[in-house]
């Protein structure tokens, strides 16, 4: 339970930096970047379930997630997800 709390208040901070409300997850496709993006940051930082973690960003089966996770991580400059994740890794994640 503790992880998931931690979770859903990174989900928020992921949110907050990327400028996105909750009703935007839903409009956004199943594979967009900036869910990526906090999922990454969510997978990074807390030991909930690749489950959760697709089923509170609304991305579907995503059979491809880590593979996404590590295009993510590793994007160049102007490629898929590359602005979506440095917006993430330039909040500050203050401390509970």
């Amino acid at each position: 339970m503790h992880a998931e709390a931690e979770a859903e208040r990174l989900v928020c901070l992921g949110m907050s930096a990327l400028n996105l409300e909750e009703d935007d997850l839903s409009r956004m496709i199943k594979s967009a970047p900036a869910k990526y993006a906090i999922a990454w940051l969510v997978r990074k930082h807390t030991s909930v379930r690749t489950r959760w973690i697709k089923d509170r960003l609304q991305m579907g089966s995503a059979t491809n997630f880590s593979d996404y996770l590590l295009r993510i991580e590793t994007a160049r400059k102007s490629a898929w997800g590359h602005a979506e994740l440095c917006r993430i890794k330039g909040t500050k994640l203050p401390r509970r």
